[in-house]
């Protein structure tokens, strides 16, 4: 069974399987950890490392 862990110095915030921890967030460091990597630091949305392949193996 996958797990994903959100340690802060050196304490487990959070432990979940994937699917909870990503969508249902049960500690409000979490959700804050998650909005964080989802809007870039500065609130600019940080870009998709999926979508940036997806389109460089169309232009192939």
């Amino acid at each position: 069974m996958d797990r994903v862990v959100l340690v802060e110095h050196g304490v487990i915030v959070e432990q979940a399987e994937p699917a909870v921890f990503f969508n249902r967030p049960s500690s409000p460091r979490t959700r804050s950890f998650l909005r964080l990597v989802e809007d870039g630091p500065l609130g600019d949305p940080l870009p998709n490392p999926r979508a940036a392949s997806h389109d460089a193996e169309e232009h192939v």
